[in-house]
């Protein structure tokens, strides 16, 4: 068997979480569209102190987007072990990330990137915050199931709305987790 190792130190790698936003009643998502570089992205920011990975991903996304997401619990085999001990749990609350990816940019560092899915209302207009960005050089949109798979620029975020997108859509614990958020 041939594994693929690789040790990097932790002051080198930048740790971040991000969500996953979708809007199930119009089948949309959230994405950050940089027009100077046409890119469209999912929100995403690098962690601060606080190792709630959970939180982090609520206030990440809401200072990038200024939108209040609601985090939504997995209803997918995982390989967490539950507080007795069992292999795996089914279903997890929202306090474990739906997926993984690391990115390994040419001259950047390294990134460990912590995906929540969320589910928010996108016809409420977006809170003024501050972003590591000026205004001028983004925008928040909500972009169709379609154009997330035409659109964005990192496979494996068009392969998570993709994927969350058929979860919210077909089972019925997030039907009513969609439906609690939106009452």
């Amino acid at each position: 068997m041939n594994n693929l190792e690789t040790l990097l130190n932790s002051p080198s790698v930048a740790l971040s979480c991000g969500t996953v936003t979708l809007d199930p009643r119009e089948s949309r998502a959230l994405v950050i569209h940089i027009p100077d570089k046409n890119e469209y992205l999912l929100p995403i920011s690098r962690l601060n102190v606080d190792p709630d990975l959970r939180r982090a991903a609520i206030t990440e996304t809401f200072e990038e987007t200024g939108v209040h997401v609601r985090l939504l619990g997995r209803t997918r085999e995982t390989r967490a072990t539950s507080p007795g001990g069992s292999a795996v749990v089914d279903p997890l609350p929202e306090t474990q990330p739906f997926a993984m990816t690391g990115r390994f940019g040419k001259g950047e560092s390294p990134k460990k990137i912590y995906w929540f899915a969320a589910v928010a209302d996108s016809t409420i207009a977006p809170a003024e915050v501050v972003s590591q960005y000026c205004a001028d050089d983004f925008e928040i949109r909500w972009l169709s199931y379609r154009e997330c798979l035409s659109f964005m620029t990192f496979a494996d975020e068009k392969g998570l709305v993709q994927t969350i997108a058929g979860v919210v859509g077909q089972q019925s614990q997030w039907d009513a987790a969609v439906n609690a958020a939106a009452a």
